[in-house]
């Protein structure tokens, strides 16, 4: 019986393992696999690019009720502090006036077994991680009892005093876990970043107990006897076959479930130029370089529960008055045997205490913050919080809380953190650790005040690994062209990027070595050489380098196609011949077009190029008379003889009226005749036929009669077939007389019709 309530007291006493929070590593920009158990999101977009971890773990132990005092501890006195507990020369911190004073005892290990992430695509990573972990919580532990358990119950003078118990509460929880982790830059900007990561994770329950509402009267009579008083509580474990060795990992199995981890990172970044790079006309993170002024993450880590389903019980016990005779020399063949010893020492039934054959308990969950503020250079100064979360009366483990401010320097081979903390698990402790990073191993604490020999050491915490981390690397450029030597064919030689690092002086786009030109920007047609005009023909072979031309006419255009090149030709536009200097000739006549006036028909040199049937020089498009010779100042037309028109104008001088009247004398016809016959003679000539009168009579009325009378004479000659748009009549009465109106020979003359050659 003493081995099996020690047990329980033990277990009761030496309370939780804490989360192993490896503080001075676990937010460094080269954690790896390490941070992303913080945060899930912390590897992807960090400065390593690949992060492999072999094994990594820890153990811490804490307590508020056995310690060693600080003068009895040598500087790093590792073996110092084994030598104390083996001889069990450390004090407790009992006070019989204060029995009820609630201790808390922690103790905590894990194991990250191997583990990788890697960075990919710039913006994701990808991850997997093995690992095992055991946490212990244990709330309102009286001293009495911490005393008790301390002294194997054989401190006589606990004896026969009534000591109780108020709610105390206990958990246990040992698993093994295997986790996915997904990470994403969810946005990015010249000064913002945002990103997100999860953690998916299977859970192998091995182990798992708890003790709740435990109201417990007990009073040790004597080393045989206990009695309790009114107790309750409830109570609930797994089972190892009742203490055998296991053999496999099936033996430790016993209950299963799943976990998770979210976590979401904001980063304020500095300016660009300051960490960024361009290569391969792309701008890259320099991993050597820190990219953000502010980090801020927030996470939920460790949700999730585990079914325990395998020789898994829960059980009740309670009473008002029960004894247990004989516990110092009872001996149990199991737990089972344990079980229905205390089922019957309560109910006096050996199977009334059972309750269920299974039972749920939660992961440690908690929220996490984390600030991290980049000081100056390669210093950072970071806050981070992780706050557990209260699991009421429910089984399940509180995750201590924690409020730490860690300073570090960190590079990419070399790493020193000094991360101070205040852990609340039921008692508020402040701590002081140190950790180290160096290439490939890592070694740190929470807590070195005691390793140190500056404090009492009341616990231990070290926690240490060694993983293979691959940082990000800046491409490599020998040549400082922008090309990096993966994609560099000439390495040694800056050149430009379209033809993959190979020199191009007069950046036409093709390399010096192939380039007759090279130091004037060609086409490739060419062999580098420059062709302005797009002509397939080099400038220096061109005669027209400025516009494009055909091969034949040694680069010059020929817009008309007449084998004339433009440079020589004085019609580039209408195909022509060399005779005429590229220009045409559509009538054959010996006359370019360009001075002929009859392009379609052929002419003459004196007539422009024109047709002259009459041979008169007036070509016969502007010659009135085409089939007569004429003069040219008469439009082609001869012009009427001299005689012809003399005997007109005598005639003319013939016509006369009947008195105050527009009608034409008979004797005058004869007259008209002779007229008309001259105009139809001459049927190119316009005539102009004018009316006067003398005054007598109103001038009006004289106006009106020479007009008439005008008319009249027109309308005869047309009669006679005079055309009439060779005739214009007008009447100007007693204007422009031609003789005095004051005798009757004068007004006789004034008295007539005048017949003008117009033309």
């Amino acid at each position: 019986m003493k081995r099996i309530l020690i047990i329980l007291l033990s277990f009761i006493l030496f309370n939780p393992l804490q989360a192993q929070e490896y503080l001075g590593i676990i937010n460094s920009n080269y954690a790896g696999t390490i941070g992303t158990q913080l945060n899930p999101s912390s590897f992807v977009g960090s400065k390593l690019s690949f992060d492999i971890n072999l094994a990594s773990g820890g153990s811490s132990f804490d307590n508020t009720y056995l310690y060693i005092p600080k003068e009895d501890l040598t500087f790093f006195g590792f073996g110092n502090i084994v030598d104390i507990i083996e001889n069990k020369e450390f004090l407790t911190r009992w006070d019989p006036n204060n029995p009820n004073d609630p201790q808390s005892l922690t103790f905590s290990a894990e194991a990250i077994g191997p583990s990788f992430m890697i960075n990919f695509a710039e913006r994701h990573s990808l991850g997997f991680s093995t690992g095992a972990k055991t946490f212990m919580t244990t709330y309102n532990v009286p001293a009495h009892v911490a005393e008790n358990a301390y002294q194997f119950l054989e401190d006589e003078s606990l004896y026969n005093t009534v000591w109780t118990t108020d709610n105390m509460q206990m958990d246990i929880l040992s698993w093994a876990e295997y986790g996915l982790n997904y990470g994403l830059i969810m946005f990015q900007n010249k000064k913002h970043l945002f990103k997100g990561g999860i953690n998916l994770k299977v859970v192998d329950g091995f182990a798992a107990g708890y003790v709740k509402n435990a109201d417990v009267t007990y009073n040790i009579v004597s080393a045989d006897t206990i009695l309790f008083g009114p107790t309750s509580l409830d109570y609930g474990r797994t089972d190892f076959n009742s203490y055998d060795p296991t053999e496999n990992y099936k033996d430790l199995k016993h209950g299963g479930g799943f976990g998770w981890d979210l976590g979401f990172t904001y980063e304020l970044l500095r300016d660009s130029s300051e960490w960024t790079y361009e290569m391969d006309q792309h701008w890259w993170a320099d991993p050597d370089k820190n990219k953000y002024a502010l980090r801020i993450g927030a996470s939920l880590i460790d949700m999730g529960s585990i079914k325990f389903n395998e020789v898994s019980n829960t059980y009740h016990l309670e009473t008002n008055d029960a004894s247990y005779p004989s516990w110092n020399g009872e001996h149990y063949e199991g737990n089972e045997d344990f079980d229905r010893t205390l089922s019957y020492i309560f109910y006096g039934d050996s199977s009334a205490s059972f309750v269920d054959d299974n039972f749920k308990m939660s992961l440690p969950g908690a929220f996490s913050l984390q600030v991290d503020w980049n000081a100056y250079k390669n210093l950072f100064i970071n806050a981070t919080i992780i706050q557990g979360f209260n699991r009421s009366s429910e089984q399940g483990i509180v995750r201590p809380d924690i409020y730490a401010l860690t300073p570090r320097y960190e590079h990419k081979w070399f790493e020193v953190a000094v991360p101070m903390s205040i852990e609340y698990y039921g008692h508020t402790k402040a701590r002081i650790g140190l950790a180290l990073r160096a290439g490939p191993v890592f070694v740190g604490t929470d807590e070195i005040g005691s390793l140190l020999a500056i404090n009492d050491m009341e616990g231990a915490d070290i926690y240490g690994g060694i993983k293979i981390n691959i940082p990000g690397k800046k491409l490599k450029d020998v040549d400082a062209d922008m090309i990096s030597d993966s994609k560099d064919r000439c390495r040694e030689v800056p050149g430009s990027v379209s033809l993959q690092g190979c020199p191009d002086r007069d950046r036409d786009g093709i390399e010096d070595v192939k380039d007759m030109c090279p130091d004037v920007a060609g086409v490739a047609a060419l062999n580098g050489c420059p062709d302005a005009d797009a002509d397939g023909i080099g400038d220096s072979q061109d005669r027209c380098p400025d516009q494009a031309g055909v091969v034949e006419l040694n680069g010059c255009p020929d817009a008309d196609g007449d084998g004339i090149a433009d440079l020589d030709d004085e019609c580039p536009y209408l195909a022509g011949s060399r005779q005429f200097s590229g220009c045409p000739d559509t009538d054959a006549d010996g006359i370019a077009d360009k001075v002929d006036s009859c392009i379609y028909e052929a002419g003459p040199i004196a007539s422009n190029g024109c047709p002259d049937r009459d041979g008169d020089m007036v070509a016969d498009k502007h010659d009135k008379c085409p089939d007569e010779a004429g003069t040219i100042e008469n439009q082609g037309c001869p012009l009427v003889r001299e005689d012809a028109l003399n005997k007109l104008k005598l005639s003319s001088k013939s016509i006369t009226f009947e008195t105050g009247s527009d009608k034409i004398k008979g004797a005058s016809y004869d007259v008209l005749d002779v007229i008309a016959e001259i105009m139809l003679q001459y049927s190119y000539t316009k005539w102009t036929i004018e009316g006067y009168t003398d005054n007598t009579g109103s001038a009006a009325t004289n106006l009106a009669l020479s007009k008439k009378r005008a008319a009249m004479v027109r309308n005869y000659f047309i009669s006679k077939g005079v055309s009439p748009d060779r005739l214009t009549s007008e009447g100007y009465g007693i204007a422009k007389p031609v003789a005095t109106n004051g005798t009757a020979a004068g007004r006789a003359k004034n008295r007539r019709v005048e017949i003008n050659l117009v033309n």
